[in-house]
């Protein structure tokens, strides 16, 4: 559990600091920057779940196939 929770912090502040540039240097937008973080926001939390809910499909799968691992 803490592996994950380390894993999307790291993962938020990159995309904290993926969101500027991607917004001035790549796009050149002029919008509301509030509205455009929010939606960036909302964007990368569903882009998470869906890409962690077929995370979960496959790797069960996967585990049961390869048999046990040494930690």
């Amino acid at each position: 559990m803490t592996d994950q929770i380390e894993y999307e912090a790291g993962f938020f502040l990159a995309q904290c600091i993926n969101f500027p540039l991607q917004r001035n240097i790549t796009f050149k937008s002029k919008g509301n920057p509030v509205y455009q973080a929010i939606w960036y926001f909302i964007a990368w939390v569903v882009i998470s779940l869906i890409c962690n809910g077929c995370n979960n499909l496959w790797m069960p799968l996967f585990c049961s196939l390869s048999g046990p691992t040494k930690r």
